[in-house]
């Protein structure tokens, strides 16, 4: 009897015939779960793959709307630039237009001051370039002197120009030479006062 109780134990096998209870119902819906989980996951991923690349097209498209925006304010600047240029020329030219008076009755003012017995020799009436309301002013008298002088700079005067930087020689057999730069005057200015 001994010889029949005693077992022989196999390393692979247990004593006990079954080792747990077979799992529940519920338990089976597992792996479904698992393979629904995973395509789920598949499914998040598409749709994020799919948002990122909108959104990478909608940044291009943002990008490239900056940059024409960017393009067209240059364009902007650059003819808001010019505009003022032109402005800036247009004003130049409106200050040289107003400037530049007629001197004909400049001319004929300083042609009539002249007294009879006195011959004016030459007469010198130009421009200067860069501002128009100043005229050089060069005459030549024979003749009158000083007095003569002062009649043609009293009548210049009347007119609204005063002599500035005046310079005077007198000449042999009464010639008398006059050169000044004349300045545009808002009104008429005595000759007395443009002297002082």
């Amino acid at each position: 009897m001994e010889a029949k109780e005693r077992r022989i134990c196999h390393d692979l096998k247990t004593d006990r015939i079954d080792i747990g209870k077979p799992l529940p119902g519920i338990a089976r819906l597992l792996p479904v779960g698992f393979y629904l989980l995973s395509l789920a996951t598949v499914g998040l991923c598409l749709l994020f793959a799919y948002e990122m690349k909108k959104a990478n097209f909608e940044k291009l498209a943002a990008e490239q709307e900056k940059t024409e925006q960017e393009a067209v304010s240059a364009k902007l600047k650059k003819e808001s630039t010019e505009l003022e240029a032109q402005a800036k020329k247009a004003e130049e030219v409106k200050k040289y237009v107003n400037s530049s008076q007629p001197v004909q009755e400049l001319l004929m003012a300083i042609n009539r001051s002249v007294r009879t017995g006195i011959t004016m020799s030459d007469l010198t009436l130009a421009r200067e370039r860069d501002d128009a309301s100043k005229l050089g002013f060069s005459v030549k008298f024979s003749g009158g002197g000083q007095q003569q002088k002062e009649d043609t700079l009293a009548k210049i005067s009347a007119l609204g120009y005063r002599p500035y930087q005046a310079e005077e020689r007198r000449g042999k057999a009464g010639e008398f030479d006059y050169r000044a730069l004349l300045l545009r005057t808002e009104k008429p200015v005595s000759f007395k006062a443009a002297t002082n």
